[in-house]
Parts: structure tokens; C-alpha cells; sequence
């Protein structure tokens, strides 16, 4: 939390927020705005302040990097949503700054035409943030003219550039001089010039080493080589002139996918991945998908994690020998490189499985049974038996550790981050959920399950939390409410849960040996796979949602790959 001068700077934040909320903006409870400011940027104190100034300011803007994507998707997630109705009207120069940034970001991505997928998506922003059409036009309309011109200018000064490039072999002063009085007419940052610059020059190297090589060919050579490049330039290529800016802060993809239209597939068994092992005889607890889609991970009994080829089934690595306990939870970092696992012996290792590198990362005194790994790859969280979750912050090679304040009475069984917010949610035996803090390991909200929590999911919006039950049921809970929605699967208890990245399916695995599909738009079942003959252990699915994964106390582990 804050030290005493932290505390004292905070306190003076909110009271004069407080006082200028009463004076300037007729805010009814500015002390409830206030808690819940706190609530939600975790009592950050630069946060904190800033977003105080874009409410009274009605703006919505903060220099590039790590808090301008938590300031964003603060206002994503929360803002925008749950205060007060009689406060709404005061946040509308935020929310038409907000969607001026969506807009902004759809408009350079389609290339100044909105593609029917970013409709879709905007049409959902402005549900979100309860923006009117009319007020959606004329933010569009505002954003139109200036990204036109703004093209315009990029397109002028590209062909002056190319046109002097092609008659000389390279730009002298009295060009530059030129170049210079051109940018500041078409008012052009350097970043923008460079950019320009380097993909026409980029382009006009290729096109010249195409020539070279296909110059004494027919004509019909030499179209086919500028067709080639035009449609690199059409799909955004690398040789391609793309456009040289981009919106700082991308968009949380899940929402977009979350919303796209998607025709759950019939899940077929693909092959069975246990037949390529050398150790077929290996249980398996865990199994995970590399982020990139690409190849599998799994943990096995015998203390070893494997990584095969999703396509072929072949086993690219094997991790070295450092361990016979067996591995209860593996987790996958962003780059898809390196593998963390937790085991019975309570270690937490990392594995690089392109180097064959490995190292401890610390120990619990009891099991491990459940980790997770931040998006960003910063952060492992870790829970054993004895109910304690600690926190590791990789970039920090000494290895220390947070432990949460408080824990669970008793074991951890399974962990998760938030898609996008500094938090843990942790389920237990206890019957509870629990939501904690990263930076400081404090308890936020309890949720009561009213029996023992096996598996936790978080759907990508971030805003639903799901707990797999003892008794073979699944509840969906609200954050900052109870669970209003209970989905039954067996009577046997539910030990895996996993949701797609588009946020439409949720998939169970239970003791009753069933893998159950649910659609979680029309909150039903709608597939069970059954060709595990004993109960399952753990699932997945694939980054591109078309692919499943099952692990079962069989010794097998199952693909099922989706037909539309």
C-alpha cells in the first residue's frame, strides 16, 4: 500500500477533488465517487489523481505506456458502467473521448473504411458506455474529415518523395531542404516522415531486386511480380506501405472477439496426442495451448513437461530431469517460450523449451496445485494446499515473493488472473471465491459458492467469473455481486474449466468423465464428449477457438479439432 507521505498525498487528491466535484459539477456523493476511484485503480495515487482530473476536466488523456492501458481499460470495464445514473451526464465528454479512440483505431485498422466485423464491435462499444446513435455520428463524422486529409497528406508527400528518390541515388541537403518545407505544409511529425520514408524506400530496394532477378524474362514476368506486390500492399505486407501511425494503446482483443459473429463447431476427436509419446503410460494433470496456437504443453506425473506440435502430434522438447514430483499446474508465458510449473513438492520452476534452459523460481512448504501467469508475462501466482497464495514478479531476478495478507482456510485448488486488472481470483475447498489485489496481496471481495471450488475461469471481458463445484454444477458470478446463474453439468465434480478467447464457449471437464461445450450466450450445454473412460483432469482450448484438448486419468490425452 502507501507509506505515510503516499497517504497524506492521497487523502489531499480526494478532498480536493471533493471540493471541486461539490463546486464545479454539482456531483451529488462525491465521497462515494471517490471509494469507488480508489476501488478501482487499487488505490494507486497517480492513477487515482489523474483520473479525478479526467472527470472534472471531462477529458480523456495520459501519456503513452503501462497507465494510459490500466487508465483505458479502467474506463473499458468500469467507469463507464457502474456509476450512479444521476453522475452519467457529467462523464459525457469522457465517453465521447473514449469512443473517438475506438473509432480512431477501427478507422486506421480498416484503412479508412469500417470493415462489418469493427461495426460490430463499435456498435457494442456505444452499448457499452450507453452512447446514443446520434452522439456516435457526430463523433465519426468529426473523426472522418481529419483522417482523410490526414491520408491526403501522407499520399503528397510519398510521391514527391518517390519521385525524387527514383531520379537520384540519394537525398542531398538542398533536397532535404525541400522535404523539410513540405512536411511543415502538410504538418508532418518526424516519426511520421521516417516512417513514410523507410517503407518507400524499403519498397523501391525490393522491387529493384525483383527486377534484377526477372528482368530478362518476358514482360509477363515483370507483371507478375508488380501483381505480387500489389497485393502485399492490399493485405498490409512487409514490403507493403502501411500506415505509419497507430493508436498507442490496442484494444483488449477479447472484447472484440467476444462480440464477433461465431457459429459454435461439433468438436470431433482429432487423435489421440498420448500415441506420440515415448511414456505412454504417464499420467497427465495438467495441459495447456502456447498463446501463439501453435504446439501443446503438457505435465506429467513423472515430473517432466512435454511440448508437441498441434498439428503433427511430434514432441518438439522435453524438460531436463530436475524432478520426480509430479506436476499438478503448468501455465504458458505470452511469448510461448517458457513453461512455469507447479508441483507436488511444492517448487515452482521455469522451463525455456527452445534453449533447454531451467531454473527454480521458488518453493511453497506444501503442494502446489494451481498457477497463472500475467498476460504481459511479469507476474506468476501460485497456491498450495495450505490455502496461501504468493505472488512472483519475474523481472525481478531475486526471486521475491508477496504474500497475500490473508488466505484461505483451507487448499487453494485453482487460480487466475484477470484479463486486464491487477487481480487474482482464487477458488478453494473453503466453498469460496476470492478476488486479491497483485500489487499488495490484499483481500477484495469474497464470493460464496456454498460448496468447494475445483476449477476458476474468468470470461475475456474480464466481467464474469465462473467456479467449477464438488458437486458438479458451474456459477457464474458478477464481480461486486453473487452468483445469479447456476449451470448444471453432473452429479460428479467439475476439475477443469476453460473459455474461448471469443468468449462464446465454455468448456467442463468433470470426475464423471464427461467434457461438456456450453454456449455461453444461450447459457446451455449443447456437446458432451465421452470417450474418456475415466475422469478428466484438465482441458483446453485453442487461441483461434476451434480446437479442444482433454487429459484424463487414463494416461490420455485427447484432440478435438471443430467442424462448422
Amino acid at each position: 500500500m502507501f507509506n505515510s507521505d503516499d497517504r497524506g498525498n492521497f487523502d489531499t487528491i480526494f478532498q480536493n477533488f471533493v471540493l471541486k466535484a461539490q463546486e464545479e459539477q454539482n456531483i451529488d456523493n462525491p465521497f462515494e465517487l471517490v471509494s469507488q476511484i480508489s476501488l478501482w485503480t487499487g488505490q494507486n495515487s497517480s492513477m487515482c489523481k489523474q483520473l479525478c482530473q479526467f472527470i472534472l476536466n471531462g477529458k480523456f488523456e495520459i501519456a503513452d505506456g503501462k497507465e494510459k492501458v490500466a487508465m483505458e481499460r479502467i474506463v473499458e470495464a468500469y467507469l463507464t458502467q457502474k456509476l450512479p445514473n444521476e453522475l452519467q451526464e457529467n462523464l459525457q465528454d469522457i465517453k465521447n473521448s473514449f469512443y473517438t479512440r475506438k473509432f480512431q483505431y477501427c478507422l486506421h485498422e480498416d484503412g479508412g473504411k469500417i470493415s462489418k466485423n469493427n461495426r460490430v464491435y463499435l456498435n457494442i462499444i456505444k452499448d457499452q458506455i450507453n452512447l446514443s446513435e446520434g452522439q456516435a455520428e457526430a463523433v465519426e463524422k468529426e473523426q472522418y474529415e481529419p483522417y482523410n486529409q490526414r491520408e491526403e497528406n501522407f499520399k503528397k508527400y510519398k510521391d514527391f518523395y518517390e519521385t525524387l528518390i527514383q531520379k537520384k541515388s540519394e537525398v542531398g541537403n538542398t533536397d532535404r531542404e525541400k522535404l523539410t518545407s513540405i512536411q511543415k505544409m502538410l504538418n508532418l511529425s518526424d516519426r511520421d516522415i521516417q516512417s513514410i520514408e523507410e517503407n518507400t524506400l524499403n519498397n523501391k530496394n525490393a522491387i529493384v531486386k525483383f527486377k534484377l532477378l526477372f528482368g530478362r524474362q518476358k514482360n509477363i514476368n515483370i507483371f507478375l511480380v508488380s501483381l505480387i506486390f500489389l497485393v502485399g500492399l492490399g493485405t498490409g505486407g512487409v514490403i507493403g506501405f502501411s500506415l505509419p501511425y497507430r493508436i498507442s494503446v490496442r484494444d483488449n482483443p477479447s472484447i472484440t472477439e467476444a462480440n464477433t459473429p461465431f457459429k459454435i463447431p461439433n468438436f470431433k476427436e482429432n487423435f489421440d496426442l498420448s500415441n506420440h509419446l515415448t511414456q505412454k503410460d504417464i499420467a497427465v494433470n495438467s495441459i495447456a495451448f502456447t498463446p501463439d496456437g501453435t504446439k501443446i504443453v503438457i505435465g506429467g506425473q513423472n515430473g517432466k513437461l512435454i511440448i508437441c506440435d498441434l498439428e503433427t502430434g511430434d514432441v518438439l522438447a522435453e524438460s531436463p530431469n530436475t524432478s520426480n514430483a509430479n506436476i499438478l499446474s503448468i501455465a504458458v508465458s505470452p511469448n510461448s517460450n517458457e513453461i512455469i510449473s507447479g508441483n507436488a513438492a511444492g517448487a515452482i520452476r521455469i522451463w525455456n523449451w527452445r534453449t533447454n534452459q531451467d531454473r527454480l523460481i521458488g518453493e511453497h512448504s506444501y503442494q502446489v496445485n494451481s498457477i497463472a501467469i500475467s498476460k504481459n508475462g511479469e507476474y506468476i501466482v501460485s497456491g498450495d494446499i495450505d490455502g496461501l497464495i504468493e505472488i512472483w514478479n519475474l523481472n525481478d531476478r531475486t526471486d521475491d515473493k508477496t504474500i497475500v495478507r490473508e488466505r484461505h482456510p483451507v487448499r487453494v485448488n485453482s487460480i487466475v488472473l484477470h484479463p486486464y486488472l491487477l487481480e487474482i481470483v482464487s477458488g478453494s475447498s473453503d466453498g469460496t471465491l476470492r478476488r486479491w489485489d497483485l500489487n499488495s496481496g490484499e483481500l477484495i471481495e469474497i464470493f460464496d459458492a456454498g460448496k468447494p471450488v475445483f476449477a476458476v475461469a474468468v470470461e475475456p471481458t474480464g466481467q464474469t467469473l465462473f467456479a467449477g463445484l464438488e458437486d458438479g454444477t458451474i456459477r457464474l458470478f458478477k464481480f461486486n455481486n453473487q452468483a445469479n446463474i447456476t449451470l448444471k453439468g453432473s452429479n460428479s465434480k467439475i476439475s477443469s474449466l476453460a473459455i474461448s478467447q471469443n468468449g462464446r464457449i465454455l468448456v467442463s471437464g468433470d470426475n464423471d468423465r464427461r467434457v461438456r461445450i456450453w454456449d455461453l450466450r444461450d447459457q446451455k450445454g449443447i456437446q458432451s464428449l465421452e470417450e474418456h473412460p475415466t475422469y478428466i483432469t484438465s482441458v483446453a482450448i485453442s487461441p483461434d477457438n476451434q480446437t479442444i484438448i482433454t487429459a484424463s486419468r487414463d494416461k490420455t490425452i485427447k484432440v478435438w479439432q471443430g467442424e462448422k
